[in-house]
């Protein structure tokens, strides 16, 4: 019998090509952290040290994750206690880095964000706005008191979605469609 927590190293991998648009170190980090993560935390170990993570942890290649499209500047982590203004502010840094046309850039800043205390409706508008650029943001939730977001194609979201839920069901979510169904 297979080993259960193996089984999802092949998931982890074809999620990390898909966020990350096929960069095969990222994913290769990812599937470390999924079959020996004491390879990983060992390799990684100043990076998660300011995490607080000195040893395997459950939910580790959801951090690698995280750390690896960060490192690449393709997420941004966001404090739960950010504005409505440094959501927006971070989706457009990751516009600049994916070198998106700057009327996506420019549309982003046509929200209204100041009376909402929401972040699913901050994110929903985001998305929104993106949409007929070609793109979306999906968070990837690693239990913590932060928002990883990462930008990503809009024709990939259906394709990252179900392959994160084959490994773990809403631990990435866009917010794109039925907001209401998602938060």
């Amino acid at each position: 019998m297979d080993h259960p927590i193996k089984n999802h190293a092949d998931e982890f991998r074809k999620l990390a090509l898909l966020l990350s648009e096929g960069d095969e170190s990222l994913s290769a980090d990812v599937v470390l952290s999924e079959i020996d993560p004491v390879a990983y935390v060992r390799a990684h170990a100043k990076k998660l040290r300011l995490r607080g993570i000195s040893k395997p942890i459950d939910g580790l290649p959801w951090v690698a994750l995280i750390d690896g499209l960060e490192n690449k500047g393709k997420l941004i982590e966001l404090d739960w206690k950010e504005s409505g203004e440094m959501f927006v502010q971070a989706v457009i840094k990751l516009l600049e880095n994916e070198k998106a046309p700057g009327q996506a850039r420019a549309a982003l800043n046509s929200i209204n964000v100041q009376g909402s205390k929401k972040v699913a409706d901050i994110l929903a508008q985001i998305d929104q706005i993106l949409a007929p650029y070609g793109y979306g943001i999906v968070l990837i939730d690693i239990y913590a008191d932060s928002y990883p977001i990462a930008l990503v194609r809009r024709s990939s979201i259906p394709a990252i979605l179900e392959s994160a839920n084959r490994i773990e069901k809403r631990r990435v979510r866009n917010f794109g469609v039925n907001i209401s169904e998602r938060q």
